[in-house]
């Protein structure tokens, strides 16, 4: 009943390459009027639309998985906070964030957005994914939106060694 009639698919708002393809499969068949909500449903929440279902809905929470699809990514900027080095991703921007000094960490990643106006998203990475409520409360102060990497970069490192174990041949 959607073919022919526009349509807004909505995922989580990172890592929507299986998005992507799945609306070009859709469009093939004939499902020409859909679009893609950008920033997906942490947008959506970020605009004020409402959340129907079972809560509390972690949107701005991104799997370490995701960093792999995240990382290479031209609208996304890693930011490495909180005294975290930038890991196993060379091209993380450290920020440093102090509860103390928030205005400098905001102005240190506006700066950085306007450096790179493509960037539509960015990723916030503390060592182990603690630290992120002082620095999610500056979201509305920042210009893309805010996510955060589910236990940091130690959940990060945790799952390249999973795939590299995997690449082995290794049982896990």
């Amino acid at each position: 009943f959607l073919q022919g009639r526009p349509a807004v698919l909505v995922d989580e708002g990172f890592g929507s390459r299986d998005l992507e393809e799945k609306t070009r499969s859709l469009r093939e068949q004939g499902f020409s009027g859909l679009s893609i909500w950008p920033g997906g449903l942490n947008a959506w929440q970020r605009l004020g639309g409402s959340l129907e279902g079972e809560g509390p809905f972690d949107l701005a929470g991104v799997p370490p998985e995701a960093l792999a699809d995240i990382a290479p990514a031209n609208d996304w900027l890693v930011v490495a906070a909180a005294g975290a080095a930038p890991g196993s991703l060379p091209d993380a921007r450290a920020i440093p964030f102090t509860a103390e000094n928030p205005d400098e960490f905001v102005a240190a990643l506006n700066a950085a957005l306007q450096e790179q106006p493509q960037v539509r998203s960015v990723l916030i990475v503390t060592p182990d994914g603690s630290s992120y409520e002082p620095i999610g409360k500056l979201a509305g102060r920042i210009g893309a939106g805010m996510y955060f990497l589910q236990g940091g970069w130690a959940a990060w490192d945790r799952h390249q060694d999973f795939l590299n174990t995997i690449r082995r041949g290794q049982t896990v």
